[in-house]
């Protein structure tokens, strides 16, 4: 069971430090090419799924006064967006380049004239082909629902795209900084495995889980959320700290599980405080720990290794999801490395090509 998603997630290393040995000269073509030459005032970017909190996660990582705007959003729902206003660049994203939401909405855009940009792992997908331009996700493929290397790969090209647009940034320079990040994922794999098998037994009796986490962290605790909702078959949301603290105390019920992504940020000691609250309420608590000195397990938690920097942060923790995700779906006799309804996208139309569980 899950055996080839779990392959998938411990070849991530390798693919991410191949895909920064030929990302940065690609990188810099595709922002040289985009809108012309002109200067790119905002970029909005477009996916559904992975793909979304990929985009969410690389908004997050961009510095508010760059000088160029970036937004995420999902193809469905793009609004006023939607008008080609000079100096917007769209990146549309899917891995496959099969979602048919997105390609719907490349060419709506560009029947408005706007700019467009396809980001896949297929250079010859539809999506890809009905673009302005396109900039591969060297992932390789990957033939399982719940997306991992092609999820945290998406998340490198973004990064060192932007870097080549923003042109503040050396995507070369950006690439070799994050080889600490890719060294530090790589070594902490077997102590999330480990990690893994303490909380089976919790999360596979799990009715529903809850995720918090903060700042950069929230959209890679989204893509955790929809990871552990995918291989587990269970309701899992990831909730805003602050938003969480006011509303959210109302789930907090004997039995609930929560994970906590806890981070060096401000909001860390409150975090704490909601752990202990939640645990004297009943409630069991799973923390992955980003910022502990010393990496290890302890009961209910795991401190991975991290390098520090905001832009590694996706290499160091997504892992431990796609684990969580891959063992305990496992334990619950649920074969993740196929879909559950193989019907599905055909029924929903959600794929150009039906066969592809993908996105």
């Amino acid at each position: 069971m899950s055996q080839q998603m779990m392959s998938y997630i411990e070849s991530q290393p390798a693919v991410w430090r191949q895909a920064a040995r030929l990302l940065p000269e690609a990188a810099y073509a595709a922002a040289a090419a985009m809108n012309g030459g002109h200067p790119v005032r905002r970029v909005v970017l477009v996916g559904s799924g992975s793909s979304h909190y990929a985009c969410r996660a690389l908004c997050c990582l961009i510095p508010p006064r760059c000088g160029t705007e970036f937004f995420s959003a999902v193809p469905t729902r793009l609004g006023p967006l939607e008008e080609a206003a000079p100096g917007t660049v769209y990146w549309l994203v899917s891995q496959t380049g099969q979602s048919t939401s997105t390609q719907h909405a490349a060419a709506a855009l560009r029947r408005r004239g706007a700019t467009v940009w396809a980001f896949t792992a297929d250079a010859q997908s539809p999506l890809a082909q009905c673009a302005d331009g396109h900039v591969l996700i060297p992932c390789g493929e990957e033939h399982v629902g719940p997306k991992t290397k092609g999820v945290t790969t998406t998340i490198l090209v973004l990064w060192l795209t932007a870097c080549a647009l923003l042109g503040a940034h050396v995507p070369a320079e950006e690439a070799r900084a994050l080889a600490p990040a890719f060294e530090a994922a790589a070594e902490n794999l077997p102590l999330c495995r480990a990690w893994a098998g303490q909380c089976t037994e919790t999360l596979a009796k799990a009715a529903c889980l809850t995720l918090i986490a903060e700042g950069p962290a929230l959209p890679l605790a989204e893509e955790g959320a929809l990871k552990l909702l995918e291989t587990l078959y269970v309701p899992a949301s990831a909730w805003e700290l602050e938003e969480f603290l006011h509303g959210g105390q109302n789930i907090i019920n004997p039995g609930a599980v929560y994970l906590f992504l806890l981070g060096a940020g401000p909001g860390r000691s409150r975090m704490e405080q909601l752990i202990r609250y939640c645990s004297g309420r009943g409630a069991s608590c799973l923390c992955i720990d980003c910022a502990s000195p010393q990496p290890g397990l302890t009961p209910g938690r795991l401190a991975v290794r991290c390098c520090g920097s905001p832009a590694g942060l996706p290499y160091e923790v997504l892992p431990v999801f796609q684990i969580l995700s891959a063992v305990v779906s496992a334990d619950k006799g649920i074969e993740c490395d196929r879909p559950r309804y193989p019907d599905f996208y055909a029924a929903l139309h959600t794929k150009l090509n039906a066969g592809e569980a993908g996105r």
